[in-house]
């Protein structure tokens, strides 16, 4: 039996390749944009979730005073661009799990001391200069393939990097300026699969305590030949 042309036609069609699914997905997602009513949502939910009981009634929204906001937390949003944060004086700032592709839209906030990222789609760390009182940067579940863009975090403690993309074992050097830093994960990286992964990071990161959220400890022969 004869196929009809259009039918004919659609049967020889090749399937997608795997990227271009992906880019039919990506179109096709879902997007959210941060705006008041969003920000306003989440300090509910987050007065909701510790009980906040000065609040009398958690729905109100006119109870919500943007401009004494000191922490924000918009987890699972599908956000897809950091924007719309201007006026805001946040200390704490988290973003993980959606679909952030750019560091972007924080240089006003100079007195940021944690930012989660996390679980985004974020290839490159960018955007952080003006960010000197960070001192928590999770970025744990990037597309990251480099350490870059973090000269001006002098006072950064924590710094997680895992389950991204990075290989180079010039990263430890790279990490050697942050004299505060006392935490760092890498764990799920190519670079965490080295041999001499531990003893560099002991070798080039003395003051570091934990690393992949395990307690340090160089062995005896570590401590006398570094």
């Amino acid at each position: 039996k004869k196929l009809p042309e259009p039918l004919l036609t659609a049967s020889r069609r090749p399937p997608y390749t795997i990227m271009e699914a992906k880019k039919r997905e990506m179109i096709n997602e879902e997007r959210t944009v941060i705006d008041e009513d969003l920000i306003i949502q989440a300090v509910l939910e987050e007065r909701k979730y510790n009980l906040d009981e000065t609040i009398p009634d958690l729905k109100v929204e006119e109870d919500v005073n943007l401009d004494k906001i000191d922490s924000l937390s918009l987890t699972h949003k599908k956000i897809f661009s950091i924007s719309n944060l201007d006026g805001f004086n946040l200390r704490k700032l988290v973003l993980n799990s959606n679909i952030i592709e750019k560091i972007e839209g924080l240089d006003h906030l100079v007195n940021l001391e944690w930012l989660d990222l996390s679980f985004n789609r974020i290839s490159k760390i960018e955007g952080l200069d003006n960010l000197v009182n960070l001192k928590d940067l999770s970025l744990h579940k990037n597309k990251i393939t480099k350490v870059e863009g973090l000269d001006n975090l002098k006072k950064l403690q924590i710094l997680s990097l895992g389950e991204n993309e990075i290989s180079s074992m010039g990263v430890f050097q790279d990490l050697r300026k942050f004299k505060s830093l006392r935490v760092v994960n890498l764990r799920g990286n190519p670079v965490s699969r080295n041999d001499s992964y531990i003893s560099s990071v002991i070798a080039f990161l003395p003051h570091v305590q934990y690393l992949d959220f395990k307690l340090l400890q160089p062995t005896p022969e570590q401590k006398d030949y570094y």
